[in-house]
């Protein structure tokens, strides 16, 4: 007779995915604690409301903070500006004991904080650490299914360069603006790492690489490596 093994008998393997916060009611400010919000989130996926590392072979459940999630209003689904009409995006930080959703545009390349409103509904997409015990099985289009409205205007295509490497582990800058919340991947030596893998982050065109030797990764060296950037750009 065959033997069936249990999914907790097998190697761990972690995993980011977006849980989906809907209809959340903004106050006026830079920032708003969404604590609560990610208490029901953590409760439905029945994961803790706590800081994720994604730090190889140290990984642990919980949110990513720092990195750009995706934010559009909760009954047009469409973006929010600011009044250049630039894209309103978010990070999560966790600077005492809340979880606060900062706000952020794009002013000519540079990240610039955004007051938002008070009393505007919006939906955002924050991105959680799972393993494979414990990762929904719609995490990777629980965005999708409610977002059809957004950017009706731009269209988002995929765009490529070589980078250069002047020092190690220290990457030219992208010659365009990614889109935000979406990947930026680097395939260097023919092996792809992304920002959703953690092996790097991505503040407007500067890219910084996070997969090194002291993490249990890799340097990329001047010489021996050639990288090449993916990612989407609003045509």
């Amino acid at each position: 007779m065959a033997t069936v093994i249990s999914r907790s008998q097998i190697s761990r393997k972690y995993s980011t995915g977006f849980q989906l916060a809907t209809n959340f009611t903004t106050t006026s400010g830079i920032s708003n604690t969404v604590t609560a919000v990610f208490g029901v989130l953590c409760t439905t996926d029945n994961v803790p409301v706590q800081v994720g590392n994604t730090v190889l072979s140290s990984e642990t459940l919980g949110y990513v903070l720092n990195q750009k999630i995706r934010i559009w209003d909760a009954v047009s689904k469409s973006a929010i500006k600011d009044s250049l009409g630039n894209e309103i995006y978010g990070k999560i930080t966790k600077p005492s004991s809340d979880f606060l959703l900062n706000y952020f545009s794009l002013v000519d390349g540079v990240e610039t904080t955004y007051s938002i409103a008070a009393g505007l509904g919006i939906d955002f997409a924050p991105i959680y650490v799972y393993n494979d015990l414990n990762l929904p099985i719609d995490s990777a289009t629980r965005v999708d299914a409610v977002e059809v409205g957004q950017d009706p205007a731009k269209r988002a295509t995929t765009f490529s360069e070589l980078l250069t490497i002047s020092a190690i582990n220290t990457l030219s800058n992208l010659t365009k603006t990614p889109v935000v919340g979406e990947e930026v991947k680097l395939i260097i030596n023919g092996i792809d790492y992304s920002t959703i893998d953690g092996s790097l982050s991505v503040s407007s065109k500067t890219i910084t690489w996070l997969f090194t030797s002291s993490n249990n990764g890799f340097d990329i060296s001047t010489s021996g490596y050639t990288v090449k950037a993916e990612y989407k750009v609003n045509a």
